[in-house]
């Protein structure tokens, strides 16, 4: 209960809670002070009593007690007088029979009457089971020869208590008082000095909840650097909210413009963020809203899916519902989510084919007139025609420069077959001097 409290009833029942504990402490003191002096004042009514008793006893013996005592029960009925001879042996009690009493010569206040003449104490009665306030004094009755004794009076310590809390009860209503004017000034003053904060809740809260406000200018010169330095931030918040915001409007324009398409989704596969390209690939027509919707609604394929399910990587997939079109699509694992990147090849695909196409019908046209011009060349070197030796080497070099336009050709061939097949890392070794001495010969036989 105490943490769903208000700030200012914290601090509000805090100091009531103080001045609440300063008050028990004053009472306190205030009960013992007037515990003591009802004790004080309870043995000063004891003693003139017992200048009474002392003075019928040592006049009229024992029959002059016993005429005070029935005095006494009346003004006193819940005091104890007690007589005690010189053995410890109690002769007279008005709360107990004396012969079923202990001896009372071990007592305190009995021993410092008979040594003293007086004694008193404060202590607990185990015959009334109760603490009593002792008052003793020593007579001699009179007699042939005179008997000493010691005749006891008592009070209890409880009504003396009683009296005593009576007495500062008063004050107990006073506290209350005080206690409830303390808790509803400290509130009110409390309120009217966090009123400044309270507006400048009330402002944040605006700010918090994407309104425009300004923190209050006030006369406290704490408070006042408190709310210069909120509005120094709310100014910096605001300035980097609108550059993230145009940041973010700058790279959702980049991304929107890629070739590519982009898809992010969050960790339950709600997509975050798609743009236009990915929209086209994924057949959503007129670049309808996808943010919210499950990636796995958006997604044409079920292939691409279940890629969803693996680790990062990149698989080529072909859609039959979009005229066997060829999408490439690679996942990458985010702070927040996961982005999809998907690329159509389909042209490319369709591109790269008829290059091929091309390339291998050209390189067969190539070898049909080459292969007629080295028969020719073949022909023309194994007849009579040729007498002179300079055409005969002319020939010769006709041949090795078809041979090596032959060969270009089969090259060609061949980077079309490995474009197609990959050989992966094959390795051969090559004699570079024997290349460069057939490149240096087939360029000293070319006619100048």
């Amino acid at each position: 209960m105490f943490k769903k409290m208000t700030l200012r009833k914290k601090i509000a029942l805090m100091l009531t809670l103080c001045v609440l504990l300063i008050g028990i402490g004053i009472w306190g003191f205030i009960y013992r002070n007037e515990r003591i002096e009802v004790i004080e004042e309870n043995r000063e009514t004891l003693s003139r009593y017992l200048d009474a008793f002392a003075a019928a006893g040592e006049t009229d013996g024992l029959e002059g007690i016993r005429n005070i005592q029935s005095l006494w029960e009346k003004v006193y009925p819940k005091g104890r007088l007690t007589l005690i001879n010189t053995m410890g042996e109690v002769v007279i009690d008005s709360k107990s029979d004396p012969n079923e009493m202990d001896n009372h010569y071990k007592r305190p206040e009995i021993i410092k009457a008979f040594e003293e003449g007086n004694g008193s104490e404060l202590r607990y009665s185990k015959t009334q089971s109760e603490w009593q306030n002792y008052m003793a004094k020593r007579i001699i009755v009179p007699g042939t020869p005179g008997q000493g004794m010691v005749i006891r009076l008592s009070y209890p310590v409880e009504d003396l208590n009683s009296l005593a809390g009576s007495m500062a009860r008063p004050f107990l209503y006073s506290l209350e008082i005080m206690l409830f004017l303390v808790l509803i000034g400290s509130y009110l003053i409390l309120h009217f000095v966090t009123k400044p904060l309270d507006l400048l809740s009330e402002s944040a809260q605006t700010i918090a909840a994407g309104g425009t406000a300004r923190f209050p200018i006030t006369n406290d010169p704490q408070i006042q650097n408190l709310s210069n330095a909120l509005n120094s931030m709310s100014d910096s918040l605001k300035l980097s909210i609108r550059e993230a915001q145009e940041r973010k409007e700058e790279l959702s324009l980049l991304v929107g413009a890629l070739p590519v398409g982009v898809i992010l989704i969050d960790d339950t596969r709600k997509v975050r963020y798609m743009n236009s390209t990915a929209s086209k690939i994924c057949g959503r027509v007129g670049n309808e809203p996808a943010r919210g919707l499950s990636i796995e609604v958006i997604l044409p394929s079920d292939e691409m899916c279940s890629m969803l399910d693996e680790e990062d990587g990149r698989r080529m997939i072909s859609l039959p519902r979009s005229g066997g079109s060829k999408i490439e699509m690679s996942t990458l694992t985010l702070t927040r989510g996961r982005m999809i990147v998907l690329e159509d090849l389909t042209d490319k695909i369709k591109l790269d084919e008829a290059r091929r196409d091309f390339f291998i019908d050209a390189g067969h046209e190539f070898q049909t007139p080459l292969t007629v011009i080295r028969t020719g060349l073949e022909l023309l070197r194994s007849g009579d025609s040729l007498a002179d030796i300079e055409d005969i080497k002319a020939v010769d070099s006709m041949i090795r420069q078809q041979e090596r336009i032959s060969g270009l050709v089969e090259d060609l061939l061949l980077l079309v077959k490995l474009d197609v097949d990959p050989p992966g890392n094959r390795r051969e070794d090559v004699d570079l001097k024997e290349m460069i001495r057939d490149i240096v010969s087939d360029v000293k036989e070319l006619p100048a």
